[in-house]
């Protein structure tokens, strides 16, 4: 670093005084410029270490404060340009390692599923029943989001009954509910469509990453048809009406209706135009 501070005082010490004339003067111009490239490669020598700033003194006797300036600025845009494509090859890096992780636990989620004919309530059983030899952490150092499938005809039935909280269905439901709704109100949602990923519930379980900018889904994880998001909407709309005569119910079925009224902050992944419009048809119902 020493040494570095040294070739530029030599530097510093060698420029000649800028003016009109001897920077370009206007008769000689075409020679300035066959002057200017190396006089600038001999500069970027000395900053690289190539040549010794002795050399540099032998060989040009002085720069203009205008080459130094230029040959800093292309040093500085040169590091930018770097150091940005650098961070953004370290985010890509990352989401492919978050789709294999979701890859795997989707692969461990069947397996379960095969083995007792229905899907885990958290991660944490597949642990357990050894589907999964250990629980990853996304490559941002948290935890991966996942909600057990839910039918929501089912829902519906149970929404219809004359007493839903006595039906053994009620306690996991709720609990499932609650954390769909901690999911589509919290920041690691905010950019996908809500009434995508109530819809998803319904044919399968749910897994995606925080991520960094956007969270990182399976490239089918959405794969909606705009007919079951409008049939699950009014399905939802249904329920809401229904859970209004049944407190306990109410308090677990309003939120998911209220939180499926919101729209994203950006495009959904899939079927935004189709879920967008079943989330208005929830807002005006």
């Amino acid at each position: 670093m020493r040494t570095s501070f040294v070739r530029l005082e030599r530097i510093v010490a060698h420029l000649r005084p800028v003016s009109a004339t001897n920077l370009f003067p206007v008769a000689s111009l075409q020679k300035n410029i066959a002057k200017f490239i190396p006089r600038m490669l001999t500069l970027a020598s000395v900053f690289l270490g190539r040549r010794s700033s002795r050399t540099l003194l032998v060989k040009v006797k002085h720069f203009s404060l205008i080459e130094v300036l230029v040959a800093i600025s292309i040093a500085v845009m040169i590091s930018t340009l770097s150091s940005s494509a650098y961070v953004r090859k370290i985010q890509e890096s990352k989401e492919s390692s978050a789709v294999l992780d979701l890859n795997a636990i989707r692969q461990a989620l069947i397996t379960y599923y095969f083995r007792t004919d229905s899907y885990p309530q958290s991660l944490e059983q597949l642990l357990e029943s050894r589907d999964l030899l250990e629980l990853p952490l996304d490559p941002w150092g948290r935890d991966y989001i996942y909600l057990p499938p839910v039918d929501w005809r089912a829902v519906l039935q149970l929404c219809q009954s004359s007493n839903p909280e006595a039906d053994p269905r009620f306690a996991p439901l709720s609990a499932t509910l609650k954390r769909l709704v901690s999911v589509l109100t919290s920041s690691a949602a905010d950019t996908v469509d809500p009434m995508a990923i109530i819809t998803a519930l319904h044919r399968g379980p749910f897994v995606m990453s925080h991520g960094h900018a956007a969270p990182v889904l399976l490239p089918d994880a959405l794969n909606n048809r705009p007919t079951d998001v409008q049939e699950t909407g009014r399905i939802l709309r249904q329920c809401r009406e229904l859970a209004l005569s049944h407190p306990a119910l109410n308090e677990v079925i309003g939120p998911v209706a209220a939180a499926a009224a919101r729209l994203p902050s950006a495009s959904a992944a899939s079927a935004a135009s189709a879920a967008a419009a079943a989330a208005g048809d929830l807002g005006t119902g």
